[in-house]
């Protein structure tokens, strides 16, 4: 019973995404959360989409605990680094984001993104021969990728 009306509430909560009522599919994700055991794929999930949620909006901080709420589940999730490695590096810590990030490029789907991601990072720590050496990595790789364009202009020397 309590599994199936968590699945229904996550169900509920997606719907309000993609109608785009993201207040409302906070608040199931929330009622996921409080129904949900930590430790079971839902309340994953709840956290990860709470952390999407609150990015869309700028709230960094938020977003960052929600991601490492599912982190500590031991899920070895490429697009969890991706997330949290972007949202550290706007929050003006990029040391920290870039342990993320470089674990984020062992994803092949994302790879060219978390470079990119980790190039912009690199730059922030003032390496920017190295950032820029990463972007031609995807250059050379994704010449096609549409963030590439803003990663080389941000890695060029001030």
């Amino acid at each position: 019973m309590r599994k199936e009306r968590l699945s229904e509430i996550l169900e509920t909560a997606e719907r309000h995404v993609q109608a785009k009522r993201f207040r409302r599919a906070a608040a199931f994700y929330r009622k996921a959360l409080a129904l949900a055991r930590i430790g079971e794929w839902e309340w994953e999930l709840a956290q990860v989409r709470l952390a999407d949620l609150h990015l869309r909006k700028g709230e960094l901080g938020p977003a960052v605990s929600h991601l490492l709420r599912a982190q500590e589940m031991g899920s070895a999730e490429p697009r969890y680094d991706m997330l949290l490695g972007r949202t550290l590096r706007l929050l003006g810590k990029p040391e920290r984001a870039s342990s993320h990030l470089f674990d984020a490029c062992s994803s092949g789907r994302d790879r060219a993104s978390a470079l990119l991601e980790l190039a912009q990072a690199t730059a922030d720590m003032g390496n920017r021969r190295m950032a820029r050496s990463m972007v031609d990595i995807v250059e050379r790789t994704d010449p096609l990728n549409e963030d590439l364009r803003a990663a080389r202009i941000y890695t060029q020397d001030a």
